[in-house]
């Protein structure tokens, strides 16, 4: 390999991106940054407010109003992220000082500037002012001027106020800049390094503008029957999940947000899609597809199935067929999306003991 490469590995929620990030510890010179063995998403780029909204609004319909908002809530979102620890996301003042609001900063500087007068987008509240009301009576009394409300304060927040106005050109030449540094945040000896959900699926396509030639992007998805199983009647059982489940529970209303969330095709040359259950009942031509993709040498694979094993990993699929009634549950399933159903080279039924799932708390037994 001649030349270092980022890439993101991503999929869907629960549709085994952790799978791929296993398997690419197991390479001399891959690094998982910033933690090889501990878990660390990037959402700098997708958290809300940053630079994938940004690019959005500032790119479609951008008025100097709406600017104004845009570039101050990106400044203060991205201020969360780095002064905060959030342990597994963000956390960016421990880790790097003030390098990462230079980064900021810098971007901003490029595309906008400074304004003096805030827009209402930045009032967050309004109270009555007695003495307000009092000098705007005086005031229609000594000078008949003419008020719409009397004692009405509005108070504003403390955020900066901008006007952003940049073609097309300068706002994606300043997104990549600020993508390229941020990447640099985290060099090393490595000539790969993976960056965590640094974006999902629906945005490469969109955003492919924001970064150099050498990103690239591995998305992972999933046969949906196990997905819908998995979510409704396993990773539900995690006391330490917030929400009981992720998709909804009715077969019908999944079927079809599965569709309409789904994406088969990709405009993007450097992005790889694949399935989860590839690793596991194709691994070898899988392995040898991602290394040609990536450019790593099949002799860099110096520890083989150490992270993932999938001997281990089969037992995480086909999980709809472990009971008679979770394999009726997905009859819908098949009717409805047939075409996204992962066609198994054979049929089998998981050993429950041995089965797990992969969550940001890492691998739980059921």
């Amino acid at each position: 390999m001649s030349s270092k490469i980022n890439v993101a590995i991503t999929g869907y929620f629960g549709t085994g991106s952790s799978a791929v990030v296993d398997l690419l510890k197991e390479y001399e010179n891959v690094s998982i940054v910033p933690y090889e063995n501990k878990s660390y998403e990037h959402n700098v780029l997708y958290h809300h407010g940053g630079l994938y909204d940004v690019c959005t609004l500032l790119s479609k319909g951008n008025t100097l109003y709406t600017s104004d908002k845009v570039i101050s809530t990106f400044i203060t979102e991205m201020k969360r992220l780095n002064d905060y620890n959030y342990v597994w996301f963000g956390s960016y003042k421990k880790m790097f000082g003030d390098k990462f609001m230079n980064l900021v900063y810098e971007f901003v500087d490029s595309i906008a500037e400074k304004r003096d007068d805030k827009t209402t987008n930045h009032i967050v509240k309004t109270r009555f002012s007695i003495l307000k009301a009092m000098a705007q009576i005086m005031l229609r009394i000594t000078q008949k001027r003419k008020f719409s409300n009397y004692g009405i304060k509005y108070i504003y927040d403390t955020e900066d106020a901008y006007c952003a106005l940049p073609n097309e050109k300068e706002l994606y030449d300043a997104a990549k800049k600020f993508t390229t540094g941020y990447f640099s945040l985290f060099d090393n000896k490595d000539n790969v390094k993976i960056f965590d959900h640094i974006i999902w699926p629906g945005q490469i396509d969109d955003f492919q503008q924001c970064f150099d030639n050498n990103f690239k992007i591995i998305i992972v998805d999933r046969d949906p029957r196990d997905l819908y199983i998995l979510d409704q009647f396993i990773w539900s059982n995690n006391r330490f999940r917030k929400s009981k489940n992720h998709f909804p529970s009715d077969p019908i209303i999944f079927s079809k947000e599965w569709k309409n969330t789904l994406i088969e095709n990709f405009k993007n040359s450097n992005a790889l899609r694949i399935h989860f259950e590839d690793l596991i009942y194709n691994y070898e031509s899988t392995v040898d597809e991602i290394e040609k993709f990536l450019g790593l040498n099949p002799v860099q694979h110096t520890y083989s199935k150490k992270y993932f094993n999938p001997a281990d990993s089969i037992e995480n699929t086909q999980v709809f067929r472990v009971n008679e009634d979770w394999n009726r549950k997905v009859k819908e399933i098949e009717k409805l999306i047939p075409e996204l159903l992962y066609k198994f080279p054979y049929d089998r039924k998981p050993e429950r003991s041995k089965m797990f799932a992969d969550d940001s708390l890492g691998k739980v037994k059921i």
